[in-house]
C-alpha cells in the first residue's frame, strides 16, 4: 500500500495544529494589541499578512500538491475564533474582519508562492 493517504492526513493534521497556533499567537495578538493610531494598525496588518504568508509558504513548499488550497486549512481557526469573539466585542467587528481577510490573503499568497517554488525546483 502506498503512503499517499497517510501523508495526506499527516499534512492536514500538521496544518490544523499550526493553524491553531497561528490563530492564537498571530490573529488574537493583532486583535488584543493596544494599537493607537493608523501607523500601529498598519503595522499589525503587515504582521498578520506576513505571518500567514510565511505559514502558507512553508506548507506550500513541503506539500505543493494542494497549492493555494492550503488557504482554508491554515486560516479557518482564525476566522472561526475571531468570528465567535466578535459577539463579545461587536464594536470591533470591522477590525476582526480585516484580520480574518488578511489571514486568508496571506495564507493564499504564501501557499501559492511556496508550491510554485517547489514545483519549479522539482522540474529543474
Amino acid at each position: 500500500m502506498n503512503g499517499a493517504p497517510r501523508r495526506e492526513w499527516i499534512s492536514v493534521g500538521f496544518s490544523i495544529v499550526a493553524a491553531f497556533v497561528w490563530a492564537f499567537f498571530v490573529a488574537f495578538n493583532a486583535v488584543f494589541s493596544d494599537a493607537f493610531g493608523v501607523s500601529q494598525y498598519v503595522g499589525l496588518m503587515g504582521y498578520v499578512l506576513a505571518a500567514y504568508a510565511v505559514l502558507g509558504t512553508v506548507f506550500g513548499l513541503i506539500w505543493p500538491g494542494k497549492g493555494w488550497r492550503w488557504t482554508f486549512w491554515l486560516s479557518w481557526p482564525a476566522a472561526f475564533a475571531l468570528g465567535l469573539y466578535s459577539f463579545s466585542e461587536p464594536q470591533q467587528i470591522g477590525w476582526h474582519a480585516v484580520v480574518i481577510v488578511l489571514a486568508f490573503v496571506g495564507a493564499s499568497i504564501g501557499a501559492a508562492v511556496g508550491a510554485g517554488a517547489r514545483r519549479s525546483r522539482d522540474r529543474s
